[in-house]
């Protein structure tokens, strides 16, 4: 599918097809080697984690959690 790119104001409009029309009102552009990618800013509030945490039973990690030391790792 084709979009056309016109001018105003010194700024590049997209028009895409009705058939890709977006929902969202903001969205932010990344150019991705030679292609543009475009997606919605998300704006989800954190309001619902608090019900997230209710999911978890009181005595969870009651006793905290078991140390397990220092890992060792390879040098770079």
């Amino acid at each position: 599918m084709l979009a056309r790119i016109s001018t105003q104001d010194g700024m590049q409009i997209v028009h895409i097809p009705k058939e890709l029309q977006l929902a969202e009102k903001n969205y932010e552009i990344l150019q991705v080697g030679s292609s543009l990618l475009i997606r919605p800013v998300l704006t989800q509030k954190l309001t619902h984690l608090m019900s997230c945490f209710a999911a978890f039973s009181p005595d969870f990690m009651v006793d905290g959690r078991d140390e397990q030391g220092e890992q060792q790792r390879d040098g770079l």
